[in-house]
């Protein structure tokens, strides 16, 4: 196999979380380039089939699978009927989150869950219930995205869920390795995405972030999006159990 061809995705079937927009979207999209076919799980439909239809123009198969990924069931049931839709499920990845930009002080019980619930719960619980349909498959790939925050401690639960993420992350690899289920993580640095757009037009918050980003500036949600098709496709097979920084060097920076 030449090197090009180990990035090819080709016959693969992937689920991807928080797909509707942003980075969830641009690893969708990505993906069909690369040859897979994409179920696409978020809250609005609308949104969905729009991605669907980017999908599909691509020459690949889309499946919309609208949930809140806070009902665990919903989750868990969609993991499932993408693996009947796809005919199986050889890559997760569990994109979809959630932040408050507050104090540790102002931070509320309702918030505390919620980004608890939608950052680690609900990727836990995917990845439990396509371990079998990958297992079925020979192996697969796991892509949790994670963040920066996780090692920044901010802003902050949302920090602590990402991080909690990442161990989660690790502890699943050791657990799956001999059934060839590889897991690992993305940490994205800066992304301009609609997420991002309040603080992205606050010079006074994002300055400071781009002055310690060794290149000084945000990435696009494709920069993500690239690292996940590497991580996810035969190129990757000896990434295992780690977490790849796509945050322009501010780890190393700052």
């Amino acid at each position: 196999m030449s090197f090009s061809d180990s990035l090819r995705l080709d016959g693969r079937r992937a689920l991807v979380t928080g797909a509707s927009r942003g980075i969830g979207r641009a690893i969708a999209e990505a993906f069909a380039d690369a040859g897979a076919d994409v179920a696409l799980v978020a809250r609005t439909v609308t949104d969905l089939e729009t991605v669907a239809a980017a999908v599909e123009s691509r020459g690949r198969r889309a499946v919309v699978l609208p949930l809140d990924v806070r009902d665990v069931a919903a989750v868990e049931g969609a993991v499932a009927k993408a693996g009947e839709a796809l005919g199986g499920l050889d890559i997760l990845v569990n994109n979809a989150g959630v932040y408050f930009h507050t104090t540790v002080d102002d931070l509320t019980p309702d918030q505390f869950q919620l980004v608890l619930d939608v950052n680690l719960r609900a990727a836990v619980f995917a990845m439990q219930a396509a371990r079998p349909l990958m297992r079925a498959c020979g192996g697969g790939v796991v892509i949790n995205i994670s963040s920066v925050a996780a090692d920044k401690g901010s802003p902050n639960v949302y920090g602590a869920s990402k991080a909690a993420l990442e161990s989660f992350t690790r502890s699943a690899d050791r657990d799956w390795a001999t059934e060839n289920i590889r897991c690992v993580a993305i940490a994205p640095g800066m992304i301009d995405t609609d997420m991002e757009a309040e603080f992205l037009a606050d010079p006074a918050r994002i300055d400071p972030i781009i002055a310690t980003t060794a290149r000084r500036r945000v990435a696009q949600p494709i920069e993500v999006a690239a690292a996940a098709v590497f991580l996810a496709s035969q190129a990757a097979d000896f990434v295992s159990g780690t977490v790849l920084d796509v945050d322009g060097g501010r780890s190393a920076h700052y």
